[in-house]
């Protein structure tokens, strides 16, 4: 029997609360026998993957120009700009074991686009493409025995700002950028077949919501939650405590005495360490990959160890690294240490 399927509108575009009210469903609500899922817009934002460099990552003086909100997910992978004319969707549900796993989650939107004609496919780590451009990505993370998966939809978002925000401040890059990324991504305004080419982003978002949260069965009757006054009065505090504090959005950007770095099939990473008398004293990851970890964790097994290849492989290892961190072993993370 599969697991019943709860729909939660959402029509904010505030980025800070609806973050929140996935933090909701994870941390209070916790219905372990439902996959709960939302739909949702935000105004202008760029949203950093949990172990990014936020000042090397994204234009602050541009972003703050154009009034563009800052927020750092709970999530690995990169950073996205996201806006009205873009949807984030969301799943949470239980989940044991801490693998990052993303088809299941990514067969339901191939699906649904695919019956309102349009070609997607999966391109096998954490994008959707049709004819190979982009127009989403997704992402994972663990919580309290919870899995949120969560992705955004390119449907008809503003590209020159997206570039604009996520670019060095030099109009050649930024124009150079803009014609790079078109090329690469695509609105899927642009791939709607005839019969819907007139469909508004409102009514796609309504056609793309109704399918997914009936589990592709159209003539099923849709199970709803409507998120109550005092759920969206804790969905605003989440969303204030855990994502739009400074700390939460900067605090992540500690200074190292070295920086490795390397690009994986899990994606770029970044070792940063500081060592004293031969030995790593501060340790963490920055990239654009995806993992289970908790805050702290490498620090904690790599703290004492001898800046040795050998020695860090060891750790890693009984650490059961290996588990943590999408296609990313700990051979190759132990790679970068020089000698």
């Amino acid at each position: 029997m599969s697991i019943p399927i709860i729909y939660v509108p959402n029509h904010s575009l505030d980025v800070y609360y609806n973050f929140g009210v996935e933090s909701l469903f994870v941390q209070q609500k916790k219905w372990r026998d439902k996959r709960v899922f939302l739909l949702w817009r935000t105004e202008p934002a760029l949203m950093l993957g949990r172990y990014q460099d936020a000042l090397s990552e994204i234009n602050t003086a541009y972003a703050k120009e154009k009034k563009i909100h800052i927020v750092r997910r709970m999530s690995g992978g990169g950073t996205i700009y996201t806006d009205p004319g873009s949807f984030q969707y969301s799943f949470i549900q239980t989940q044991d074991g801490s693998e990052i796993e993303f088809a299941q989650f990514i067969e339901p939107v191939i699906k649904a686009l695919r019956e309102l004609g349009i070609p997607a496919e999966f391109n096998g780590r954490n994008d959707l493409v049709v004819a190979g451009k982009k127009f989403s990505g997704c992402a994972q993370y663990k919580q309290e025995g919870f899995v949120v998966h969560h992705g955004s939809i390119l449907f008809d978002t503003n590209i020159e700002q997206m570039v604009a925000s996520t670019t060095v401040q030099d109009y050649k890059l930024i124009s150079k950028g803009i014609r790079s990324v078109r090329e690469r991504v695509v609105n899927l305004r642009d791939c709607l077949p005839p019969e819907h080419k007139n469909m508004s982003t409102e009514a796609f978002g309504d056609t793309l919501a109704a399918y997914l949260a009936s589990g592709g069965k159209t003539s099923e009757q849709v199970k709803i939650y409507q998120l109550s006054s005092a759920d969206q009065a804790e969905a605003r505090r989440l969303g204030e405590s855990e994502y739009h504090s400074a700390e939460a959005i900067w605090g992540k950007n500690p200074e190292f005495s070295l920086e490795l770095s390397g690009h994986f099939p899990g994606g770029h990473v970044k070792l940063l360490l500081s060592v004293i008398h031969g030995k790593i004293s501060r340790a963490d990851l920055q990239g654009d990959f995806f993992a289970a970890l908790k805050d702290g964790e490498l620090q904690e097994t790599l703290q004492g160890v001898d800046f040795k290849r050998e020695a860090v492989l060891t750790a890693l290892e009984q650490a059961s690294f290996g588990d943590k961190i999408y296609h990313l072993s700990p051979q190759e993370l132990a790679s970068l240490i020089p000698i």
